[in-house]
């Protein structure tokens, strides 16, 4: 199914570009991720990578099969004054002192035993198309978690354009009470300043907030895959799961150990070394080949067939330490291979338990954010209500405004933290993010 995946993901990024999203649409975090996946050269790039791969495992397996050619041989000389000449074109035959040749055979050749050398090939043939079958779900993995955390970084903008309007309408709502007691001479004309400083804070709040959105969607169309840097309109998600029903750590680090495609890319990639190792110590010794070949010489009449076993010993005598170079830089490379598969272990440790603090974090945030809201909400309507009373200064009007406005950014900002770090869960243990529903408690750690 891999190889499947990767054919189709060829064959869409070389044909066209998957449509863009219209401009100003609702898009979902599924149309988000479907559109990077069919457009985003990476995931492309790692396709055609499986390709070749596979086109070398065919290769290393090829030595293992009879190999059968054609031969076809053809001559002619012409010795007329002392000169000869032979070709190889089609020609017919001269006149006088002039000869002309033909033959066709059919070759077979099979090679018995090589030393191990078409064993080592084959096993570093097997193990790149391992890696980059993984490299390509890695690839997928983390497009779908870069789309996800552009997509709520986009819904968190939109919700500030949200708060920042509401935060305008508040403070032209505030500006115009504290006219209404200025003309009924209750209050002072000074009264006005500290509301008309707040409604052009409130107007510029608006403005960076639109100027962030833009920004957000021209990220977003970017990690799609797409030029355009039209402004699209992200879709809420639907409840926050619970962290309660979230597994707990040690199963979310089983399920990275089981599932990470970078941790399966490594481990090719060692093989890959040990195999290049394996081929070094074979030619450093003495090679020893031996084939079998059958030719069967089908014209001119009558056919002849001809069987042959050859056995050939090679060892260079002095190459100037060229195949002790080789085999200590196999050597290495294996080590260092080795070394990388235990450091990612150690990092795939780290980044799952991070991820799961991470989310744990942005829950916590979230539900303290909600009781910041609330109190917020209760201390600005009082306000109000002293200010209409005249039992308090325009001051505090504004001060819990922007104190109200203040709790529910935060409390946007926790909870589409929350859902990113669920994405960055999810990318930790090694799985892509095609829709909300993976993102849905128990969903979060399952393929």
């Amino acid at each position: 199914m891999r190889f499947a995946l990767c054919a189709a993901v060829v064959a869409v990024s070389i044909s066209a570009s998957f449509a863009a999203p219209e401009a100003n649409q609702t898009l979902s975090l599924g149309q988000a991720e479907d559109t990077a996946l069919r457009n985003q050269a990476s995931v492309a790039i790692a396709g055609t990578q499986v390709r070749q791969a596979e086109s070398t495992l065919i290769v290393a397996r090829s030595a293992y099969y009879p190999q059968l050619l054609g031969d076809w041989q053809y001559s002619f000389t012409d010795v007329r004054g002392g000169r000869q000449f032979t070709t190889v074109s089609g020609i017919t035959a001269g006149a006088g002192g002039s000869t002309e040749q033909h033959q066709s055979s059919l070759v077979t050749t099979y090679t018995l035993f090589d030393s191990g050398l078409r064993r080592a090939r084959l096993h570093e043939a097997r193990a790149t198309v391992d890696q980059a079958g993984s490299g390509l779900d890695f690839a997928r993995v983390d497009l779908t978690s870069r789309v996800a955390t552009d997509y709520f970084t986009l819904l968190r903008s939109q919700r500030a354009v949200t708060l920042a309007r509401e935060r305008v309408d508040q403070a032209q709502a505030h500006l115009n009470l504290v006219a209404a007691r200025i003309e009924a001479g209750l209050a002072a004309n000074v009264d006005r300043y500290p509301l008309e400083a707040e409604l052009a804070q409130a107007r510029l709040a608006l403005i960076e907030a639109e100027n962030s959105v833009r920004q957000a969607s021209i990220t977003l169309s970017n990690a799609m895959g797409l030029t355009a840097t039209e402004q699209y309109q992200a879709e809420e998600p639907p409840a926050e799961p619970n962290i309660a029903a979230l597994t707990s750590a040690a199963d979310a680090l089983a399920a990275a150990e089981r599932l990470r495609p970078d941790l399966r890319e490594t481990q090719a990639a060692a093989r890959i070394a040990a195999a290049g190792l394996e081929q070094a110590r074979v030619t450093s010794r003495p090679v020893l080949s031996v084939n079998a070949s059958h030719v069967w010489k089908v014209e001119p009449a009558p056919s002849e067939r001809d069987a042959l076993l050859s056995a050939e010993l090679s060892f260079p005598i002095f190459d100037a330490g060229a195949r002790r170079a080789r085999a200590e830089s196999a050597r290495q490379g294996l080590q260092a291979a080795q070394l990388r598969l235990a450091q990612l272990g150690k990092d795939i440790t780290a980044q799952v338990a991070q991820a799961r603090l991470a989310a744990t974090n942005a829950w916590e945030r979230m539900n303290a954010a909600a009781v910041s809201v609330n109190a917020a909400r209760e201390s600005l309507r009082s306000a109000e209500a002293r200010y209409q009373a005249g039992l308090a200064i325009p001051i505090e009007i504004t001060d819990a405004q922007i104190a109200y406005y203040n709790a529910q950014l935060e409390a946007a900002a926790a909870r589409y933290d929350y859902f990113t770090a669920l994405s960055a869960l999810r990318n930790a243990v090694g799985l892509p993010i095609l829709d909300f529903k993976d993102l849905a408690e128990q969903r979060v750690l399952q393929p």
